[in-house]
C-alpha cells in the first residue's frame, strides 16, 4: 500500500503497525474493502467508494498512530522485525494448536 499512495508516511502506517491490534484491524478493514470494491460483479463506482474509505481509514489511522508511544520514520522501518514477529506468531500458533490437540 505505500508503494501505491507514497502520502502513507510513518506517522500514518508506522513500521510496527503489526503490534498495534487497531493498526491491525483497520488496514484489514481497508484490504476487504478493496477485494470487494475491485472484484468483476461490482459496480463501477465502488472504487470512488473504496477511495473513500480509504481517506477515512487513513484519517484514522494517523489518529490511532498519534496516541502510539513507539517510534516514527524511516529509522524505524526494520523489515527484521516484521520478519521476526511472524516468525514468533507462527511458533505461538503452532504450541497453541499442539496444546489443543494434545488435550483431545
Amino acid at each position: 500500500m505505500r508503494e501505491r499512495y507514497r502520502g502513507l508516511d510513518s506517522y500514518v502506517v508506522p513500521a510496527c503497525w503489526f503490534e498495534h491490534e487497531s493498526l491491525v484491524v483497520a488496514l484489514q478493514a481497508l484490504r476487504d474493502h478493496e477485494r470487494v470494491a475491485y472484484d468483476k460483479t461490482s459496480p463501477g463506482s465502488s472504487g470512488t467508494d473504496w477511495h473513500r474509505a480509504y481517506r477515512d481509514v487513513t484519517a484514522m489511522l494517523r489518529q490511532f498512530t498519534a496516541d502510539l508511544r513507539c517510534g516514527h520514520g524511516p529509522e524505524y522501518a526494520d523489515g527484521e522485525l516484521f520478519e521476526q514477529f511472524v516468525g514468533n506468531d507462527i511458533a505461538r500458533r503452532r504450541r497453541r494448536a499442539a496444546t489443543v490437540a494434545l488435550s483431545q
